[in-house]
């Protein structure tokens, strides 16, 4: 049982037949059973980073949400994130979402490297984030009116109709 399986799987990939036949306590011989397998050798995970797009800017004092796709053939076991070039975070199973702390500004890269079942590994492409300081919405100062001068002076003026009295 095992032994056999084991010897498949040094075997380089390609179509195998395996025939079992059964033995009963009296000697008794069935017909062979024979099984197709189909023997592949095991991929290497597929990865990439969702968000942040490259480009992508950030604030901080905030985190980053960074979302990995990791797929295997046969299994994913860990996703690692790096971020500046070291190992920050690991998940074990989807989603896998990191959450990075941007504490200082300037730029910060993250990457992520997938793991299979089987040690085989895949890195994410670079992605670089610019981290800025938190600013206020740009607005226009308001202009401080001279003194006599009315609300309404920056529109054109209308002529003025002199009031006119009723007398009774």
């Amino acid at each position: 049982g095992q032994g056999l399986l084991a010897a498949l799987g040094g075997q380089e990939p390609g179509a195998f037949f395996i025939a079992a036949r059964a033995i009963d306590i009296n000697g008794d011989v069935g017909e062979p059973s024979i099984q197709y397998v189909d023997v592949m050798r095991d991929r290497a995970p597929q990865t990439f980073i969702v968000s942040p797009v490259p480009g992508a800017q950030a604030v901080v004092g905030t985190s980053l949400p960074v979302q990995v796709v990791a797929v295997d053939d046969v299994g994913v076991s860990q996703v690692e994130l790096w971020v500046n070039g070291a190992p920050a975070q690991v998940l074990a199973r989807p989603p896998y979402t990191f959450l990075v702390p941007l504490q200082a500004t300037g730029e910060v890269s993250v990457h992520a490297v997938a793991r299979d079942t089987r040690g085989h590994t895949t890195l994410t492409q670079v992605v670089a984030v610019t981290v800025t300081d938190d600013r206020a919405p740009h607005a226009q100062p308001r202009r401080r009116r001279a003194p006599g001068e009315h609300a309404r002076a920056d529109r054109a003026r209308e002529p003025r109709h002199p009031r006119r009295h009723a007398r009774g």
